[in-house]
């Protein structure tokens, strides 16, 4: 299947842009985007089909990035195991920021199918790892997953001068 990149919409155009850039760090991302770009779309047979271009290139070498691979053309396929494999990937690699996005994936793929309970398995995850790593858009994505699975977020532990009580706040040596 040939790809007419040149279409007018705005997840390929930022792809293309990022292809601009050159590397292979570039080409890998800027193929991942495209790809979910096209899902975004309503696209998934293109999406696929850029996938396909795209796996045989040394970009895919890395097991992050195969893992993100597996992961989207498994939610393209709605093939839950071919997610699964993705999730063993990234697990594997060195990218926890891609696995969180997999979990993310995985949340909505099961969900798909009808799986709350295991879909809030992989948000809650997704937003434990999401939280210690400090990308609160993921988190918030995880969330919202969370909820529509029909699980509750948990609340977030305050530490440290956030944990203190007003009266204490005020005055440390009342005590």
């Amino acid at each position: 299947v040939a790809i007419d990149r040149r279409e007018p919409v705005e997840g390929r155009a930022l792809a293309e842009r990022a292809l601009a850039g050159g590397g292979l760090g570039a080409a890998l991302g800027a193929d991942l985007a495209l790809a979910q770009a096209l899902v975004a779309d309503g696209a998934a047979e293109e999406a696929a089909a850029v996938l396909d271009q795209a796996a045989g290139g040394p970009s895919w070498r890395s097991v992050a990035a195969q893992g993100s691979v597996a992961v989207l053309a498994g939610r393209i396929a709605g093939d839950l195991e071919q997610v699964q494999r993705g999730i063993a990937l990234l697990r594997a690699g060195t990218s926890p920021v891609e696995l969180v996005d997999g979990l993310i994936a995985l949340g909505h793929e099961l969900l798909r199918l009808a799986k709350r309970a295991p879909a809030r398995d992989a948000f809650r995850e997704a937003l434990g790892l999401a939280d210690a790593l400090g990308t609160k858009g993921q988190a918030s994505i995880a969330i919202d997953g969370l909820r529509l699975a029909g699980g509750r977020p948990r609340r977030h532990a305050l530490v440290g001068v956030a944990s203190l009580t007003a009266g204490a706040d005020a005055d440390p040596n009342a005590i």
